[in-house]
């Protein structure tokens, strides 16, 4: 039974605004993360969470929008929160071509907050892909390789956008094993994804983003019994039993 969240996010990306011109992106956008809990952003193709995300890791840039990491403001993006521990998934490809899995540990190793623990993990079995380049890996060898550093060197958040993309529905639950194992070391998870049945089992909190705003919307049955998150975004989807 995980416990309420305490009084600090770990991460929270806060109020962010981003245009294109006159086309708004993102309207006062938030998404956070609490310690030993995983919380879904969940939306449409084309609503803004990936933007959110790039934009709170100082990956693209926003109008406005501040970043706090375990309540302080953070300047600096991606490179300042991997020094306390945070590591990001991207929905793209992460793996040096030239790069064996092992070599890509080692590289993982000397970054961030220079932890590396494969135990959180050990559900993915890449041990035969250690020696590997990702040419010579499947599309879902390759997605399990990318959660696996990910998930080893992520010491006290992980940021993952769409972890289940590309993974084989027989092999979800090697990857929601992973991000539950992470999840009770204490570090805190956000991700994204579509596969509204296997994220719903997984997450213990649901953040709803909706023409570039987001609300909160409470645990994965509070989600599921509002309305209007029902009609315009689950439909007629089966969910699991809360």
């Amino acid at each position: 039974m995980k416990t309420a969240p305490g009084p600090t996010a770990r991460i929270r990306f806060d109020s962010y605004g981003k245009k294109y011109g006159p086309r708004t992106i993102l309207k006062s956008a938030s998404a956070w993360a609490w310690p030993g809990r995983i919380t879904l952003l969940m939306g449409r193709n084309g609503c803004g969470k990936t933007t959110l995300l790039r934009c709170g890791l100082g990956l693209a840039w926003s109008d406005f929008g501040i970043v706090l990491f375990d309540g302080r403001p953070v300047n600096g993006g991606l490179a300042i929160l991997s020094r306390a521990g945070l590591n990001y998934l991207p929905d793209r490809r992460l793996l040096s071509p030239r790069l064996t899995l092992r070599d890509h540990v080692e590289a993982f190793s000397r970054v961030g907050a220079g932890g590396f623990d494969p135990t959180p993990a050990a559900s993915l079995e890449v041990q035969a892909l250690l020696d590997l380049k990702p040419g010579s890996m499947s599309g879902g060898e390759r997605r399990r390789a990318e959660i696996w550093l990910t998930v080893a060197a992520a010491t006290t958040c992980l940021i993952a956008d769409e972890p289940f993309l590309g993974i084989a529905p027989a092999d979800r639950g090697k990857v929601a094993a992973a991000l539950r194992n992470l999840a009770a070391t204490g570090a805190a998870i956000l991700l994204t994804g579509h596969e509204v049945e296997d994220l719903f089992e997984l997450a213990d909190d649901v953040i709803w983003m909706v023409a570039g705003t987001t609300h909160g919307l409470g645990s994965p049955s509070e989600a599921a019994g509002h309305a209007q998150f029902r009609l315009e975004y689950l439909g007629t989807r089966a969910l699991p039993p809360s």
